[in-house]
Protein backbone atom coordinates (compact mmCIF):
# COMPACT_ATOMS: atom_id res chain seq x y z
CA UNK A 1 0.00 0.00 0.00
CA UNK A 2 1.28 2.98 -0.49
CA UNK A 3 2.06 4.84 2.52
CA UNK A 4 1.17 8.60 1.57
CA UNK A 5 -3.00 7.22 2.07
CA UNK A 6 -2.08 6.75 5.71
CA UNK A 7 -2.96 10.63 6.18
CA UNK A 8 -4.45 12.15 9.99
CA UNK A 9 -8.50 11.98 7.29
CA UNK A 10 -8.33 8.60 6.73
CA UNK A 11 -7.34 7.45 10.45
CA UNK A 12 -9.70 10.15 11.93
CA UNK A 13 -12.53 8.62 9.14
CA UNK A 14 -11.56 5.40 10.66
CA UNK A 15 -12.15 6.32 13.91
CA UNK A 16 -15.81 7.75 13.15
CA UNK A 17 -16.68 4.61 11.76
CA UNK A 18 -16.47 2.43 15.06
CA UNK A 19 -18.25 5.07 17.35
CA UNK A 20 -20.55 4.42 14.45
CA UNK A 21 -20.56 1.15 13.01
CA UNK A 22 -19.75 2.10 9.63
CA UNK A 23 -17.98 0.43 6.86
CA UNK A 24 -14.40 1.76 7.20
CA UNK A 25 -12.03 3.82 4.73
CA UNK A 26 -11.55 1.29 1.88
CA UNK A 27 -7.60 2.38 1.42
CA UNK A 28 -6.61 1.71 4.71
CA UNK A 29 -8.44 -2.16 4.70
CA UNK A 30 -5.36 -2.41 1.95
CA UNK A 31 -3.01 -2.03 4.90
CA UNK A 32 0.02 -4.55 4.82
CA UNK A 33 -0.38 -5.13 8.22
CA UNK A 34 -3.95 -6.89 7.82
CA UNK A 35 -2.67 -8.96 5.17
CA UNK A 36 -2.67 -12.16 7.74
CA UNK A 37 -6.65 -11.77 7.07
CA UNK A 38 -6.57 -12.86 3.40
CA UNK A 39 -9.71 -10.90 1.36
CA UNK A 40 -12.36 -11.03 3.61
CA UNK A 41 -12.90 -7.23 3.70
CA UNK A 42 -14.94 -7.50 6.91
CA UNK A 43 -12.11 -9.35 8.60
CA UNK A 44 -9.87 -7.00 7.87
CA UNK A 45 -11.88 -3.79 8.99
CA UNK A 46 -12.71 -5.98 12.11
CA UNK A 47 -8.53 -6.12 12.54
CA UNK A 48 -8.05 -2.66 11.91
CA UNK A 49 -10.56 -1.79 14.20
CA UNK A 50 -8.95 -3.50 17.13
CA UNK A 51 -5.04 -2.83 15.51
CA UNK A 52 -6.25 1.19 16.19
CA UNK A 53 -7.65 0.49 19.72
CA UNK A 54 -4.33 -1.30 20.57
CA UNK A 55 -2.15 0.95 19.13
CA UNK A 56 -4.17 3.96 21.59
CA UNK A 57 -4.07 1.89 24.41
CA UNK A 58 -0.38 1.21 23.96
CA UNK A 59 0.49 5.01 23.75
CA UNK A 60 -1.73 5.97 26.72
CA UNK A 61 -0.07 3.33 29.06
CA UNK A 62 3.42 4.41 28.09
CA UNK A 63 3.05 7.70 28.47
CA UNK A 64 1.13 6.65 32.36
CA UNK A 65 4.03 4.93 32.81
CA UNK A 66 6.29 7.85 32.45
CA UNK A 67 4.78 9.67 35.07
CA UNK A 68 4.59 6.43 37.41
CA UNK A 69 0.66 5.79 36.81
CA UNK A 70 -0.48 2.30 36.69
CA UNK A 71 -1.40 0.62 33.15
CA UNK A 72 -4.87 0.79 31.72
CA UNK A 73 -7.49 -2.22 32.73
CA UNK A 74 -10.09 -1.66 30.71
CA UNK A 75 -11.72 -4.30 32.96
CA UNK A 76 -12.28 -1.61 35.54
CA UNK A 77 -13.25 0.81 32.80
CA UNK A 78 -16.95 -1.00 32.28
CA UNK A 79 -18.42 2.20 34.45
CA UNK A 80 -18.44 5.56 33.02
CA UNK A 81 -17.34 7.22 36.66
CA UNK A 82 -14.32 5.06 36.65
CA UNK A 83 -13.37 6.07 32.99
CA UNK A 84 -13.71 9.67 33.19
CA UNK A 85 -11.90 9.13 36.66
CA UNK A 86 -8.70 7.99 34.81
CA UNK A 87 -9.07 10.74 32.66
CA UNK A 88 -8.93 13.17 35.27
CA UNK A 89 -5.90 11.69 36.47
CA UNK A 90 -4.11 12.25 32.99
CA UNK A 91 -5.02 15.68 32.87
CA UNK A 92 -3.62 16.37 36.04
CA UNK A 93 -0.16 15.37 35.51
CA UNK A 94 1.05 18.37 32.76
CA UNK A 95 1.86 15.62 30.00
CA UNK A 96 1.10 17.38 27.26
CA UNK A 97 1.36 13.37 24.87
CA UNK A 98 -0.29 11.76 27.96
CA UNK A 99 -3.49 13.89 27.63
CA UNK A 100 -3.22 13.71 24.07
CA UNK A 101 -3.29 9.71 24.08
CA UNK A 102 -5.86 9.86 27.21
CA UNK A 103 -8.26 12.05 25.01
CA UNK A 104 -8.01 9.62 22.06
CA UNK A 105 -8.93 6.80 24.04
CA UNK A 106 -11.54 7.69 26.05
CA UNK A 107 -13.32 9.68 23.01
CA UNK A 108 -13.14 6.56 20.53
CA UNK A 109 -12.14 3.00 22.46
CA UNK A 110 -13.13 3.25 26.23
CA UNK A 111 -15.80 0.74 26.99
CA UNK A 112 -18.03 3.25 28.82
CA UNK A 113 -18.24 6.23 25.95
CA UNK A 114 -18.80 9.70 26.71
CA UNK A 115 -19.69 13.30 25.30
CA UNK A 116 -16.81 15.71 23.74
CA UNK A 117 -18.13 17.88 26.50
CA UNK A 118 -18.67 15.83 29.36
CA UNK A 119 -14.97 14.45 29.34
CA UNK A 120 -13.59 17.68 28.79
CA UNK A 121 -15.27 18.74 32.33
CA UNK A 122 -13.97 15.78 33.30
CA UNK A 123 -10.59 16.90 32.10
CA UNK A 124 -11.02 20.46 33.92
CA UNK A 125 -10.59 21.71 30.36
CA UNK A 126 -12.36 23.75 27.73
CA UNK A 127 -13.77 21.83 24.85
CA UNK A 128 -11.95 23.61 22.71
CA UNK A 129 -8.77 22.47 24.35
CA UNK A 130 -10.22 19.33 24.30
CA UNK A 131 -10.16 18.72 20.76
CA UNK A 132 -6.82 20.20 20.09
CA UNK A 133 -5.83 17.55 21.95
CA UNK A 134 -8.01 14.88 20.13
CA UNK A 135 -6.26 16.45 17.13
CA UNK A 136 -2.61 16.18 18.72
CA UNK A 137 -3.59 12.31 19.31
CA UNK A 138 -5.07 11.66 16.21
CA UNK A 139 -1.25 12.81 14.80
CA UNK A 140 0.11 10.21 17.09
CA UNK A 141 -1.62 7.48 16.13
CA UNK A 142 -1.83 8.06 12.80
CA UNK A 143 2.33 7.96 12.94
CA UNK A 144 1.86 4.87 14.89
CA UNK A 145 0.22 2.96 11.88
CA UNK A 146 2.40 4.66 9.43
CA UNK A 147 4.92 2.93 11.30
CA UNK A 148 4.14 0.00 11.53
CA UNK A 149 2.54 -0.43 7.94
CA UNK A 150 6.26 0.55 7.16
CA UNK A 151 7.51 -2.39 9.57
CA UNK A 152 5.34 -4.34 7.75
CA UNK A 153 6.05 -3.56 4.14
CA UNK A 154 9.79 -4.21 5.06
CA UNK A 155 9.18 -7.69 6.20
CA UNK A 156 7.02 -8.53 3.70
CA UNK A 157 9.88 -7.24 1.64
CA UNK A 158 12.29 -9.53 2.84
CA UNK A 159 10.11 -12.26 2.89
CA UNK A 160 9.84 -12.37 -0.78
CA UNK A 161 13.98 -11.48 -1.17
CA UNK A 162 14.41 -14.67 1.42
CA UNK A 163 12.09 -16.83 -0.88
CA UNK A 164 14.55 -18.71 -2.69
CA UNK A 165 17.00 -19.09 -0.40
CA UNK A 166 17.32 -22.83 0.98
CA UNK A 167 17.42 -23.36 4.62
CA UNK A 168 20.65 -22.63 6.64
CA UNK A 169 23.13 -25.21 6.84
CA UNK A 170 24.02 -24.06 10.38
CA UNK A 171 22.14 -22.61 13.45
CA UNK A 172 25.38 -20.33 14.70
CA UNK A 173 28.22 -19.57 12.43
CA UNK A 174 32.03 -19.44 13.87
CA UNK A 175 34.71 -17.34 13.19
CA UNK A 176 33.61 -16.02 9.93
CA UNK A 177 31.69 -11.88 10.88
CA UNK A 178 34.63 -10.45 9.23
CA UNK A 179 34.29 -12.90 6.43
CA UNK A 180 30.92 -12.00 6.06
CA UNK A 181 31.43 -8.22 6.05
CA UNK A 182 34.41 -8.52 3.90
CA UNK A 183 32.21 -10.23 0.87
CA UNK A 184 28.94 -8.04 1.95
CA UNK A 185 31.15 -4.79 1.03
CA UNK A 186 32.51 -6.07 -1.87
CA UNK A 187 29.03 -6.93 -3.48
CA UNK A 188 27.72 -3.28 -2.53
CA UNK A 189 30.82 -1.48 -4.54
CA UNK A 190 29.56 0.10 -7.43
CA UNK A 191 32.79 -0.32 -9.63
CA UNK A 192 33.45 -3.93 -8.13
CA UNK A 193 33.64 -7.19 -10.17
CA UNK A 194 30.13 -8.33 -10.55
CA UNK A 195 30.99 -11.64 -10.15
CA UNK A 196 32.49 -12.91 -6.40
CA UNK A 197 33.96 -16.25 -5.80
CA UNK A 198 33.70 -17.90 -2.50
CA UNK A 199 36.68 -20.72 -2.85
CA UNK A 200 37.78 -23.70 -0.49
CA UNK A 201 38.01 -27.32 0.42
CA UNK A 202 34.94 -29.49 0.61
CA UNK A 203 33.49 -28.96 4.28
CA UNK A 204 34.57 -25.57 4.68
CA UNK A 205 31.81 -23.65 5.04
CA UNK A 206 31.41 -21.93 1.43
CA UNK A 207 27.59 -22.16 1.29
CA UNK A 208 27.16 -21.29 4.39
CA UNK A 209 29.39 -18.61 4.02
CA UNK A 210 27.34 -17.45 0.75
CA UNK A 211 24.18 -17.98 3.28
CA UNK A 212 25.16 -15.45 5.44
CA UNK A 213 25.81 -12.86 3.16
CA UNK A 214 22.72 -13.13 1.29
CA UNK A 215 20.98 -13.04 5.25
CA UNK A 216 22.61 -9.36 5.48
CA UNK A 217 21.34 -8.45 2.54
CA UNK A 218 17.78 -9.49 2.48
CA UNK A 219 18.17 -7.89 5.79
CA UNK A 220 18.90 -4.71 4.38
CA UNK A 221 16.01 -5.05 1.63
CA UNK A 222 18.19 -2.71 -0.60
CA UNK A 223 17.86 -4.63 -3.60
CA UNK A 224 14.99 -6.13 -6.27
CA UNK A 225 15.60 -9.81 -5.95
CA UNK A 226 17.59 -12.31 -4.55
CA UNK A 227 18.31 -16.13 -6.24
CA UNK A 228 19.61 -19.05 -5.52
CA UNK A 229 20.98 -22.06 -8.16
CA UNK A 230 22.23 -24.88 -6.76
CA UNK A 231 24.61 -27.36 -8.69
CA UNK A 232 25.16 -29.61 -5.59
CA UNK A 233 24.96 -33.39 -6.78
CA UNK A 234 25.49 -34.73 -2.83
CA UNK A 235 26.14 -34.19 0.66
CA UNK A 236 27.51 -35.40 3.55
CA UNK A 237 25.05 -35.26 6.44
CA UNK A 238 26.04 -35.88 10.72
CA UNK A 239 25.97 -39.72 10.46
CA UNK A 240 28.56 -39.68 7.70
CA UNK A 241 26.18 -41.15 4.96
CA UNK A 242 26.21 -39.37 1.60
CA UNK A 243 23.15 -38.44 0.14
CA UNK A 244 22.46 -37.72 -4.03
CA UNK A 245 20.32 -34.30 -4.66
CA UNK A 246 18.07 -34.70 -7.45
CA UNK A 247 18.04 -32.27 -9.65
CA UNK A 248 21.40 -30.09 -9.57
CA UNK A 249 21.84 -27.51 -12.53
CA UNK A 250 24.21 -29.31 -14.20
CA UNK A 251 24.84 -27.14 -17.20
CA UNK A 252 24.74 -23.63 -18.76
CA UNK A 253 21.09 -24.15 -19.78
CA UNK A 254 19.96 -25.64 -16.41
CA UNK A 255 21.30 -22.69 -14.54
CA UNK A 256 19.72 -20.14 -16.37
CA UNK A 257 16.53 -22.21 -16.86
CA UNK A 258 16.65 -21.78 -12.83
CA UNK A 259 17.05 -18.26 -12.76
CA UNK A 260 14.16 -17.67 -15.36
CA UNK A 261 12.05 -19.24 -13.31
CA UNK A 262 12.85 -17.62 -9.82
CA UNK A 263 12.92 -14.36 -11.99
CA UNK A 264 9.50 -14.94 -12.85
CA UNK A 265 9.93 -15.47 -16.61
CA UNK A 266 8.40 -18.70 -16.85
CA UNK A 267 7.76 -17.88 -20.02
CA UNK A 268 11.23 -18.28 -21.12
CA UNK A 269 12.31 -20.94 -19.11
CA UNK A 270 11.62 -23.58 -21.95
CA UNK A 271 13.35 -21.47 -24.70
CA UNK A 272 16.59 -21.60 -26.06
CA UNK A 273 19.52 -20.58 -24.33
CA UNK A 274 20.26 -17.93 -26.75
CA UNK A 275 16.63 -16.36 -25.94
CA UNK A 276 16.59 -16.81 -21.86
CA UNK A 277 20.56 -14.99 -22.44
CA UNK A 278 18.59 -11.75 -24.01
CA UNK A 279 15.81 -12.05 -20.96
CA UNK A 280 18.16 -12.23 -18.21
CA UNK A 281 20.15 -9.48 -19.72
CA UNK A 282 17.25 -7.38 -20.08
CA UNK A 283 16.19 -7.96 -16.80
CA UNK A 284 19.84 -7.32 -14.65
CA UNK A 285 20.21 -4.12 -16.78
CA UNK A 286 16.83 -2.96 -15.39
CA UNK A 287 16.77 -4.01 -11.71
CA UNK A 288 19.24 -4.58 -8.94
CA UNK A 289 19.57 -8.75 -8.29
CA UNK A 290 21.88 -11.00 -6.13
CA UNK A 291 22.48 -14.31 -7.57
CA UNK A 292 24.16 -17.08 -5.94
CA UNK A 293 25.23 -20.56 -8.05
CA UNK A 294 25.98 -23.21 -5.30
CA UNK A 295 28.95 -25.25 -5.49
CA UNK A 296 29.91 -24.28 -9.44
CA UNK A 297 32.43 -27.02 -9.98
CA UNK A 298 29.93 -29.48 -10.38
CA UNK A 299 28.68 -27.99 -13.63
CA UNK A 300 29.50 -29.37 -16.51
CA UNK A 301 30.57 -26.11 -18.74
CA UNK A 302 31.91 -23.78 -16.30
CA UNK A 303 34.17 -22.61 -19.21
CA UNK A 304 31.16 -21.62 -20.72
CA UNK A 305 29.29 -20.26 -17.75
CA UNK A 306 31.22 -17.86 -16.15
CA UNK A 307 31.57 -15.72 -19.96
CA UNK A 308 28.00 -15.94 -19.92
CA UNK A 309 27.32 -14.92 -16.69
CA UNK A 310 29.44 -11.99 -17.02
CA UNK A 311 27.71 -11.17 -20.24
CA UNK A 312 24.13 -10.95 -18.67
CA UNK A 313 25.28 -9.14 -15.26
CA UNK A 314 23.93 -5.73 -16.28
CA UNK A 315 23.65 -4.60 -12.42
CA UNK A 316 23.50 -7.84 -10.53
CA UNK A 317 25.90 -9.26 -8.67
CA UNK A 318 27.09 -12.83 -8.87
CA UNK A 319 27.89 -14.98 -5.76
CA UNK A 320 29.71 -18.02 -6.63
CA UNK A 321 30.66 -21.35 -4.70
CA UNK A 322 33.46 -23.79 -5.92
CA UNK A 323 36.30 -25.74 -4.22
CA UNK A 324 37.92 -24.61 -7.72
CA UNK A 325 39.69 -21.82 -8.20
CA UNK A 326 38.70 -19.25 -10.73
CA UNK A 327 41.57 -16.62 -10.41
CA UNK A 328 42.52 -17.22 -13.78
CA UNK A 329 39.19 -15.48 -14.88
CA UNK A 330 40.12 -11.50 -14.60
CA UNK A 331 36.66 -10.34 -14.44
CA UNK A 332 36.26 -12.66 -10.85
CA UNK A 333 37.01 -11.52 -7.20
CA UNK A 334 38.20 -14.75 -5.45
CA UNK A 335 37.59 -15.21 -2.19
CA UNK A 336 39.70 -18.42 -0.80
CA UNK A 337 37.78 -19.51 2.56
CA UNK A 338 40.75 -19.83 5.24
CA UNK A 339 39.79 -22.61 7.81
CA UNK A 340 38.58 -21.59 11.48
CA UNK A 341 41.50 -20.82 13.97
CA UNK A 342 41.50 -22.61 16.81
CA UNK A 343 39.84 -20.39 18.81
CA UNK A 344 36.48 -20.54 16.71
CA UNK A 345 37.19 -23.86 15.60
CA UNK A 346 36.73 -25.11 19.78
CA UNK A 347 33.89 -22.90 19.83
CA UNK A 348 32.17 -25.16 16.83
CA UNK A 349 33.08 -28.29 18.05
CA UNK A 350 31.89 -28.01 21.94
CA UNK A 351 28.48 -26.03 20.43
CA UNK A 352 28.32 -28.89 18.37
CA UNK A 353 28.69 -30.97 21.56
CA UNK A 354 25.90 -29.14 23.36
CA UNK A 355 23.90 -29.89 20.60
CA UNK A 356 23.81 -33.90 21.65
CA UNK A 357 23.63 -33.18 25.10
CA UNK A 358 27.31 -33.92 25.89
CA UNK A 359 30.30 -32.14 26.88
CA UNK A 360 33.73 -33.00 27.44
CA UNK A 361 34.64 -35.03 29.21
CA UNK A 362 38.96 -33.64 29.04
CA UNK A 363 40.17 -30.47 27.67
CA UNK A 364 42.93 -32.46 25.64
CA UNK A 365 39.78 -34.00 23.59
CA UNK A 366 39.55 -31.28 21.27
CA UNK A 367 43.11 -30.47 20.83
CA UNK A 368 43.21 -34.08 19.57
CA UNK A 369 40.75 -33.93 17.27
CA UNK A 370 42.18 -30.45 15.97
CA UNK A 371 45.44 -31.89 15.39
CA UNK A 372 44.10 -34.24 13.04
CA UNK A 373 41.12 -32.22 11.16
CA UNK A 374 42.03 -28.74 11.76
CA UNK A 375 39.40 -25.92 11.33
CA UNK A 376 37.37 -27.81 8.85
CA UNK A 377 33.77 -27.09 10.16
CA UNK A 378 32.22 -30.24 8.42
CA UNK A 379 35.03 -32.84 9.49
CA UNK A 380 34.61 -31.19 12.93
CA UNK A 381 30.73 -31.04 13.39
CA UNK A 382 30.75 -35.01 12.00
CA UNK A 383 33.54 -36.11 14.76
CA UNK A 384 31.09 -34.87 17.68
CA UNK A 385 28.36 -36.21 16.22
CA UNK A 386 29.92 -39.46 15.77
CA UNK A 387 30.87 -39.36 19.22
CA UNK A 388 27.23 -40.08 20.07
CA UNK A 389 28.00 -43.62 19.22
CA UNK A 390 32.08 -44.17 19.73
CA UNK A 391 34.58 -43.22 22.22
CA UNK A 392 37.14 -40.29 21.61
CA UNK A 393 40.09 -42.80 21.43
CA UNK A 394 38.43 -45.09 19.08
CA UNK A 395 37.18 -42.77 16.94
CA UNK A 396 40.23 -41.14 16.94
CA UNK A 397 42.19 -44.30 15.78
CA UNK A 398 39.66 -45.04 13.08
CA UNK A 399 40.20 -41.40 11.59
CA UNK A 400 44.42 -41.81 11.76
CA UNK A 401 43.70 -45.33 9.96
CA UNK A 402 40.93 -44.12 7.97
CA UNK A 403 38.91 -47.38 8.80
CA UNK A 404 35.49 -45.86 9.65
CA UNK A 405 33.00 -45.81 7.16
CA UNK A 406 32.35 -42.46 8.03
CA UNK A 407 35.48 -40.69 7.86
CA UNK A 408 35.27 -42.71 4.32
CA UNK A 409 32.49 -40.88 3.19
CA UNK A 410 34.45 -37.80 4.65
CA UNK A 411 37.33 -38.54 2.43
CA UNK A 412 34.93 -39.25 -0.73
CA UNK A 413 33.17 -35.94 -0.31
CA UNK A 414 36.33 -33.52 -0.13
CA UNK A 415 39.07 -35.31 -1.61
CA UNK A 416 39.12 -39.06 -3.74
CA UNK A 417 37.41 -37.13 -6.62
CA UNK A 418 40.44 -34.73 -6.40
CA UNK A 419 42.40 -36.82 -6.12
CA UNK A 420 42.16 -38.71 -8.95
CA UNK A 421 41.55 -35.51 -11.18
CA UNK A 422 45.33 -34.60 -9.89
CA UNK A 423 48.39 -35.12 -13.13
CA UNK A 424 51.44 -37.46 -11.51
CA UNK A 425 53.31 -34.05 -10.46
CA UNK A 426 50.80 -32.57 -8.90
CA UNK A 427 50.25 -35.60 -6.77
CA UNK A 428 53.74 -36.04 -6.10
CA UNK A 429 54.14 -32.12 -5.22
CA UNK A 430 50.96 -32.26 -2.93
CA UNK A 431 52.43 -35.75 -0.80
CA UNK A 432 55.80 -33.70 -0.47
CA UNK A 433 53.98 -31.05 1.76
CA UNK A 434 53.59 -34.07 4.33
CA UNK A 435 57.03 -32.53 5.25
CA UNK A 436 56.54 -29.21 5.37
CA UNK A 437 56.57 -26.73 8.41
CA UNK A 438 53.20 -25.83 10.20
CA UNK A 439 54.52 -22.22 9.48
CA UNK A 440 54.73 -23.03 5.87
CA UNK A 441 57.69 -23.38 3.11
CA UNK A 442 58.19 -21.25 -0.03
CA UNK A 443 57.97 -22.27 -3.43
CA UNK A 444 61.93 -23.31 -3.66
CA UNK A 445 61.65 -25.73 -0.73
CA UNK A 446 58.31 -27.31 -2.54
CA UNK A 447 60.28 -27.94 -5.70
CA UNK A 448 63.45 -29.42 -3.80
CA UNK A 449 61.23 -31.83 -1.32
CA UNK A 450 59.30 -32.78 -4.47
CA UNK A 451 61.89 -33.28 -6.73
CA UNK A 452 59.75 -32.01 -9.54
CA UNK A 453 61.70 -31.05 -13.01
CA UNK A 454 61.37 -27.20 -13.73
CA UNK A 455 59.25 -27.08 -16.35
CA UNK A 456 56.91 -29.42 -14.04
CA UNK A 457 56.83 -27.42 -10.92
CA UNK A 458 54.84 -24.24 -11.78
CA UNK A 459 52.08 -26.51 -13.00
CA UNK A 460 51.83 -28.66 -10.46
CA UNK A 461 51.95 -25.93 -8.21
CA UNK A 462 49.40 -24.15 -10.22
CA UNK A 463 46.87 -27.65 -10.36
CA UNK A 464 46.97 -27.44 -6.69
CA UNK A 465 46.48 -23.82 -6.15
CA UNK A 466 43.53 -24.58 -8.63
CA UNK A 467 41.82 -27.16 -6.40
CA UNK A 468 42.17 -25.67 -3.25
CA UNK A 469 44.41 -27.88 -1.61
CA UNK A 470 47.13 -25.46 -0.91
CA UNK A 471 46.44 -22.36 1.52
CA UNK A 472 49.33 -19.33 0.94
CA UNK A 473 49.68 -17.35 3.27
CA UNK A 474 52.57 -14.28 3.11
CA UNK A 475 53.07 -11.53 0.93
CA UNK A 476 52.89 -11.44 -2.42
CA UNK A 477 56.60 -11.31 -3.21
CA UNK A 478 57.66 -14.31 -0.27
CA UNK A 479 54.43 -16.46 -0.37
CA UNK A 480 54.34 -19.54 1.86
CA UNK A 481 52.24 -22.95 1.08
CA UNK A 482 50.64 -24.76 3.59
CA UNK A 483 47.79 -27.74 3.56
CA UNK A 484 45.57 -28.34 5.74
CA UNK A 485 45.39 -30.90 9.28
CA UNK A 486 42.65 -32.77 7.36
CA UNK A 487 44.36 -32.82 4.27
CA UNK A 488 47.56 -34.23 5.31
CA UNK A 489 45.56 -36.98 7.56
CA UNK A 490 43.86 -37.93 4.35
CA UNK A 491 47.35 -38.32 2.70
CA UNK A 492 48.72 -40.47 5.87
CA UNK A 493 45.36 -42.82 5.43
CA UNK A 494 44.28 -43.12 2.11
CA UNK A 495 47.31 -42.46 0.02
CA UNK A 496 50.44 -43.56 1.89
CA UNK A 497 48.95 -46.62 3.45
CA UNK A 498 47.48 -47.97 0.30
CA UNK A 499 51.38 -48.02 -0.63
CA UNK A 500 52.96 -49.71 2.16
CA UNK A 501 49.85 -52.30 2.58
CA UNK A 502 51.03 -55.69 1.99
Amino acid sequence: MDLSLVTEDRVQEALHAVRTARPMPRDLLDLHILNAFGSDRAARALALHKRLHLLTLQGLNRQRQVENLPPIDEVHLLSRRAALSRLREDFRQGNAELEAWSALYHRYFAPASSALETLAEAAYTSARQFRRRLKRGLHLLTQALRAEEMEAHHSLRRQRLRAHLPLPESARLFGVQEHIQRLHSWLQQPDGERIVSIEGLGGIGKTALAHAVMERVAAQGAVDGIVWVSARQNWLDLGGEMHTLPHPARTLYDVFSRLATQLGLEHVAGLNLEEKTRALKRIFHTGTYMVVVDNLETVEDTRSLLPALAEVAGKARFLLTSRHSLRAYPFVRCFPVPELNAAAARALWLDSLARQARRPAQNSAFETVYALVGGLPLALKLLAAQLAHLPLDVLVEHLRRGQAHSQAHLYTYIYRRTWMMLSDPARQLLLSMLWASPEGEDAAWLQHMSSLPAPEFPRALQQLLEFSLLDVRGSLEQPHYHIHRLTSTFLRTEILQQWTSP
